[in-house]
């Protein structure tokens, strides 16, 4: 005897059948049916509610474990960006102390150059406009030098725009790369399916008792008395 013959078999000839003389005037069979599947339905459902609560309390924490992922790869990539542009201004600068100081070494030399030309020639008697002309020759060789110093540092200034233009941009990327977790919302809960259910279980077992006894005390009986 399979479990629902027996629960029948309880119903019609247990000592709480309906058929019992002493049980005349007790509820329908199959309010006792109905509240067993309306128990299972709400079981159902609270165990629904209750893996829904589970999954979103999960995506809750992988949405926290993210946004600390992203919050320590913007400190370390603001960091990075903040060393190699601090490290591309100060080696600018000291090129630029360096042509400061090679200018100033370079007409310092064409100084004495001149000075020492200009004493060789008073020694030699010449004067006027071939002094003048050693003068000025000096004086060109040295702005020719001190521009080609200047020329060279003005590429190197457009590299070292460019290298900090390129450290800001991997920057972008390394935060664009670590997105926020998008989290998945969880299965809506199914109110009406365990409820139809628990409808379409107590119907059955209704008319299984009612095909078993026609004069069962069911809910098909008593629809029909009402009739």
């Amino acid at each position: 005897m399979n479990t629902r013959t027996g629960l029948i078999d309880q119903l019609l000839n247990g000592p709480s059948s309906p058929l019992s003389k002493h049980a005349l005037h007790c509820e329908p069979v199959t309010l006792t049916m109905a509240a067993m599947a309306g128990a299972s339905a709400a079981m159902s459902i609270k165990g629904q509610m209750d893996a829904a609560s589970q999954f979103n309390a999960t995506e809750e924490h992988r949405r926290l474990e993210q946004e600390n992922v992203i919050e320590e790869n913007r400190r370390r990539s603001t960091h990075d960006y903040l060393t190699h542009v601090r490290q591309e201004q100060m080696q600018q600068q000291q090129e630029f102390e360096m042509v400061a100081q090679k200018s100033v070494d370079i007409q310092r030399q064409a100084d004495r150059s001149i000075a020492t030309g200009m004493a060789s020639a008073a020694e030699r008697g010449v004067a006027g406009r071939t002094v003048d002309q050693i003068a000025a020759d000096f004086d060109f060789m040295a702005n020719e030098e001190t521009g080609r110093l200047k020329e060279n540092q003005k590429l190197a200034n457009q590299q070292h725009s460019e290298n900090i233009r390129s450290f800001g941009t991997t920057y972008s990327n390394r935060i664009a790369d670590v997105k926020p977790y998008i989290k998945t919302p969880a299965k809506q809960v199914d109110f009406f399916g365990p409820i139809f259910q628990a409808g379409a279980q107590t119907l059955q077992t209704d008319l299984a008792v009612t095909n078993a006894n026609p004069s069962a005390n069911t809910f098909t009986n008593w629809l029909s008395k009402k009739s």
